[in-house]
């Protein structure tokens, strides 16, 4: 855990900009192909009716990783997607994902560790839990657990949630002193640190983004920012190490935005995300 998790608390977000949730479990590898998934597929289709097959993700100094080749044939990854597309589960021979994704028809964002069976912490260890009892019915192994991973990324629209560098120096003021080198009316924002601590890993990434909307020729700025977090756990540890993970990313976003900017941007309110 980082010290500074510790001293940082952030409230309940009535409309948070967070636009994507990554709920991850990496484990030692098993004998798991799209062939393999697919038969997993076929146990949760009425939950995930769409699937979809990419390169696999591979271990980086990013932990949110890279898609490469290892070697002879590229390994792949099975996406397994709801009927609104807002969840997407990710299967690969050594890791297990839950994705939550923001969409126009998906309704509102289900917090992760709200209470209930809705909240995205349950569903990650719901499904990761169907993905294991699969493993030990058709591999007899279940998932070695070796790390859980979790990553929020947010997204700050100009004209919805700051107009202006000079706003955007105010709600996060850590990159105030970048924005004043700024004077062109082109300039984009790219700040990254990732830190390690021993097993655990921590990133933080804030990036400029353009978006173009139907009926506006002009594209919208807008600034993307993404946290994640890396920690050693076991199978009997996995919702502890979650929460602790939970914690971790939730501190960053309120160091890095002031709780009087995201109480006048976010309509935040007391609670615990």
């Amino acid at each position: 855990m980082w010290t500074w998790a510790d001293r940082a608390r952030l409230e309940h977000l009535e409309q948070p900009p967070i636009v994507e949730v990554i709920c991850g479990v990496h484990f030692d590898p098993l004998e798991v192909d799209p062939v393999l998934a697919g038969a997993f597929w076929a146990e949760r289709r009425d939950r995930f009716p769409h699937r979809k097959i990419l390169p696999a993700l591979h271990a980086a100094p990013d932990p949110m990783g890279v898609m490469v080749a290892l070697g002879g044939a590229m390994p792949l990854r099975t996406w397994l997607i709801s009927a609104d597309e807002t969840h997407l589960v990710q299967i690969q021979q050594d890791r297990f994902y839950l994705n939550w994704r923001r969409r126009p028809q998906g309704g509102d964002y289900p917090h992760f560790a709200s209470s209930g069976e809705h909240g995205l912490l349950a569903q990650a260890l719901r499904e990761f839990d169907a993905f294991g009892r699969f493993c030990e019915q058709t591999l007899a192994k279940s998932p070695t657990v070796r790390r859980v991973e979790l990553g929020k990324v947010d997204h700050f629209a100009e004209g919805d949630s700051w107009s202006g560098s000079a706003d955007l120096a105010r709600m996060m003021p850590g990159l105030a002193p970048f924005l004043a080198l700024c004077e062109g009316g082109r300039s984009d924002v790219l700040w990254r640190v990732h830190d390690r601590k021993g097993e655990s890993e921590f990133t933080a990434t804030a990036a400029s983004t353009l978006a173009f909307e139907a009926g506006n020729p002009q594209p919208r700025k807008g600034l993307k920012f993404e946290t994640s977090v890396v920690l050693p756990a076991t199978a009997g540890d996995l919702e502890a190490k979650f929460r602790i993970a939970n914690k971790t990313v939730n501190a960053a976003f309120d160091i890095l935005v002031p709780a009087s900017e995201r109480q006048t941007r976010f309509c935040s309110r007391t609670g615990s995300p």
